[in-house]
């Protein structure tokens, strides 16, 4: 007596496991804001990496979890407005909250603290309601003055406020992104 044996062929929609994360963009919280919605100058990425570059100068989201993140242009986009005070980009984690202004300068950190602290004040209605506010300023360099000055010193105490911090590089800085 002969025996057939039938082989079933695996293919690959057989090992896909179903997406069983947050969607992207979310319905609710801070990413889901009317303002940012089917608009040109924001992405929803789940990226491994998020970088934001101008000039020479990048910083660069390391999103290991491949969450949902919210990826603003600020200047020229969403807030395109003629007056300068306006940070670059805005970045925020949609599963938690937490939103980072990003600043791409030169040399004068002063300055650049005062577009983020202007670019929170107008983006208020979207960002109040934040876990955690953070600032990023990636510089060509950084003079020592500067980092003292009474924006940086307003801008550091208003992260601290919101549970953030503010960080200023040079050239390029990537950092991870976290719980």
């Amino acid at each position: 007596m002969k025996s057939t044996i039938r082989l079933h062929l695996l293919n690959r929609d057989d090992f896909i496991m179903p997406d069983i994360r947050h969607p992207c963009p979310p319905a609710s919280g801070l990413c889901a804001h009317p303002r940012l919605q089917g608009k040109p100058y924001v992405e929803f990425l789940r990226d491994r990496l998020i970088p934001v570059e101008e000039k020479a100068k990048k910083y660069t989201l390391d999103n290991t979890e491949e969450e949902c993140i919210a990826k603003i242009k600020v200047d020229k986009g969403l807030l395109n407005t003629a007056s300068g005070k306006k940070a670059d980009y805005l970045l925020i984690r949609c599963e938690h909250d937490i939103a980072y202004f990003v600043e791409l300068k030169g040399c004068d950190v002063a300055k650049a603290c005062e577009q983020i602290l202007s670019t929170i004040d107008l983006l208020q209605n979207i960002v109040g309601s934040a876990q955690s506010i953070n600032a990023r300023i990636v510089c060509s360099r950084v003079s020592t003055p500067d980092i003292r000055s009474s924006p940086y010193i307003r801008l550091e105490k208003h992260c601290k406020t919101k549970n953030g911090t503010l960080l200023v590089r040079t050239r390029q800085y990537s950092e991870p992104c976290n719980g």
